[in-house]
């Protein structure tokens, strides 16, 4: 398999997705909270839901990072660590959040050229 985020491998972008999409639908799952699906069907409907793999493609680097963030998450539940699974979910969240921004920032510098 091809180098995470390098770009060489269709299969490795197709595994994130679901891997990210699954990751994602646990943690909505578990928050217990009866409003965040609605919330987060809305931002589907606003950004396209292969924004992120586009914006983390070809950035080796920036996709292990989104990866372990997934990690840190994940961690923090497996200790029962309440608290710190919700900061590590919003330092993750926040992330993906500057990252995609960013993406569209440079493409619509590069438009306007």
């Amino acid at each position: 398999m091809a180098a995470a985020g390098d770009g060489g491998d269709e299969g490795w972008a197709r595994d994130w997705s679901s891997a990210n999409d699954a990751f994602h639908r646990v943690i909505v799952e578990a928050s217990g909270n009866e409003r965040l699906p609605s919330v987060i069907a809305n931002l589907h409907q606003s950004f396209p839901r292969s924004v992120t793999w586009v914006a983390l493609a070809g950035r080796p680097r920036l996709a292990q990072e989104n990866v372990a963030q997934h990690a840190a998450v994940r961690a923090a539940l497996e200790r029962g660590d309440a608290a710190g699974a919700r900061r590590a979910m919003v330092a993750h969240v926040q992330a993906a959040g500057e990252l995609v921004a960013a993406w569209f920032e440079r493409h619509a510098q590069e438009a306007a050229r």
